[in-house]
């Protein structure tokens, strides 16, 4: 039987003139026993018209998918903070991914970045809608030029390789998020789900939080494949049963290792308890504002200093107060000054404390400063990455119409470099706030010699939001990563001491006020991640992103056609 000159089948096959030029446009009979569009009316149609309006409609259809993905992710943090989401929040996405093209593919990754960006930044609002919107946009950017690239290379990499290269891409673009450009943000990294999971997170010490990226994308992306295969190879369910299977008691073990780790390492540490010394960070929960009242800091320090000198403190060896816990520079206002001084003496106690630091030429620095019980300063750092837009504003003349928002009426200057701070017997690496969510930063410390991390920090203004928990609980990744005991004074929380392994030792319930306390142990030897930091793992990601290109230049050229597989050699 002879087709309808007007069949659209045609044109799905690649119907041509009989030249071989292009399809002709053809005219809608009067009559036709296929859906045509109303009588009497002549529609010029186009093969690629058709293709369009199709995968338009998939597109579509597809896109609650993608949203289902950001939401499963940010599920996986604080508030909710159900971290085994981590191990299967991006399927959605990349099933979507393992069949359309890479333009497509950067859609679905930015309405799943903009979902997620937008549940975990939700307290950005207090500063705006636009400011809000503005960064979970930029964010979910680099969600969507992952996702392209992983869609791109969806074809022609056998076995485990497309999965491998999905973990690696998604782990390269992680990277370049948090460490690349004034506006890096390493928030949010899918590796600080497992802060809970100790067994598991103990591999940072060898890969770093980055690492646990890697592997959750990786996880994700071979279940991704596995449903993929399931669905359009018969015969195919049963195996793919068999290697989620294998993935899981895979992950079981690596689990139960770390856990096994962690038991014995904590067993070393309490055998060496003669060495340790009494830490206390301390909470007052007294927030002085973004523009500081110095009454409300002076409060706020007296308060400071009877918590350090309360029955809870007694015994301490280390003071930690928060970031800015001085309102005011303490050498120029003496009567600040003194309540260090006073907190020294009674506690008999080093003191480390968060104060702004005016230089002779005007410059102001958030800085913190450690005391001796004898009143001695023994040393001074100031805070060297600050937060665009929170702490300075770059060109600021330039853009009057930022005044519109709540932003600091001032400029805090960075300080010129990370260091120690040396007191008897033990060496402190300090970290201010921001500064924590970078692994190299407390990586630099380390090697400079410090055996105990600290960071000071003030989550205050983020109100009564998940910020402080998802801020607080990188502090699991940091110590774990640098196998070093961490004390973290916050201003309303997350204040907690936390073990070389990643164990809350002591913590202040958030916006109450209280101490933390506990014992530590100044520790010198160095862990494989504190050693090479992400170098390793990113030459990794290099070589398997190299080997899938290498894979897809021996492949044959495709269409991808959105709504229908292609594979190589297909015709």
């Amino acid at each position: 039987m002879t087709s309808h000159p007007w069949h659209p089948a045609l044109f799905a096959a690649g119907h041509s003139g009989g030249d071989g030029g292009p399809a002709p446009q053809l005219r809608r009979p009067t009559h036709c026993s296929c859906e045509c569009p109303p009588a009497g009316k002549d529609v010029l149609l186009s093969p690629g018209k058709l293709r369009n309006v199709r995968n338009a409609k998939h597109i579509i259809v597809r896109l609650p998918i993608a949203a289902a993905s950001g939401l499963l992710v940010a599920g996986a943090f604080p508030p909710l903070d159900w971290g085994f989401l981590g191990w299967v929040a991006l399927v959605p996405l990349l099933c979507l991914l393992r069949r359309c093209s890479w333009r497509v593919g950067v859609g679905y990754g930015l309405v799943t970045g903009f979902v997620f960006f937008l549940c975990f930044l939700y307290y950005i609002n207090q500063f705006g809608v636009v400011p809000w919107i503005a960064l979970a946009l930029f964010q979910a950017a680099y969600f969507a030029v992952a996702a392209g690239v992983i869609a791109a290379r969806r074809r022609c990499a056998p076995g485990l390789l497309w999965p491998l290269a999905a973990a690696a891409v998604w782990t390269a673009m992680t990277y370049v998020r948090g460490h690349v450009g004034a506006l890096s943000l390493p928030f949010g990294e899918l590796g600080h789900t497992q802060h809970a999971a100790l067994g598991m997170a103990q591999a940072a010490s060898v890969v770093g939080g980055l690492g646990l990226t890697f592997l959750l994308v990786l996880v994700n992306a071979v279940i991704a494949e596995l449903m993929t295969m399931a669905a359009s190879v018969p015969g195919a369910a049963r195996a793919a049963v068999r290697a989620c299977v294998f993935v899981g008691a895979a992950l079981l073990i690596l689990m139960l290792a770390g856990h096994v780790k962690f038991q014995v390492a904590r067993r070393q540490l309490e055998a060496a308890s003669d060495r340790a010394l009494r830490a206390v960070a301390v909470q007052a929960d007294i927030y002085a504002g973004r523009e500081p009242d110095v009454g409300i800091g002076y409060d706020a320090a007296r308060a400071y200093v009877e918590l350090s000198t309360s029955p809870e403190a007694a015994g301490a060896d280390l003071l930690v107060w928060p970031e800015t816990a001085l309102v005011v520079d303490p050498d120029r206002e003496p009567r600040f000054g003194a309540l260090v001084n006073e907190t020294t003496a009674r506690a008999g106690a080093y003191l480390l404390f968060g104060h702004l630091r005016i230089d002779e030429d005007g410059r102001i620095h958030n800085a913190a400063s450690l005391q001796a019980p004898d009143g001695r300063r023994l040393g001074e750092y100031h805070k060297v990455h600050l937060v665009l837009f929170g702490e300075y504003v770059p060109h600021r003349k330039r853009f009057p119409w930022l005044e519109r928002f709540p932003v600091r009426s001032y400029d805090i200057d960075p300080g010129e470099g990370w260091t120690t701070l040396n007191a008897d017997g033990f060496r402190l690496g300090p970290l201010i706030c921001f500064e924590s969510l970078f692994p190299n930063m407390s990586q630099e410390v380390v090697r400079q010699g410090a055996d105990i991390l600290v960071i000071i920090t003030s989550d205050a203004w983020a109100g009564r939001t998940a910020e402080l928990w998802q801020h607080g609980y990188v502090s699991v990744f940091r110590a774990i990563e640098q196998g070093r005991y961490l004390i973290r004074a916050g201003t309303s929380g997350l204040t907690c001491i936390i073990s070389p392994y990643g164990e809350m030792l002591a913590q202040v319930e958030p916006f109450t006020q209280g101490v933390a306390a506990a014992d530590v142990l100044p520790l010198e030897k160095r862990t494989v991640y504190s050693r090479l930091g992400d170098w390793p793992l990113l030459c990794a990601c290099a070589l398997i992103i190299a080997l899938a290109l290498a894979a897809a230049r021996r492949c044959p050229p495709v269409m991808a056609e959105e709504g229908r597989e292609t594979r190589c050699g297909e015709s």
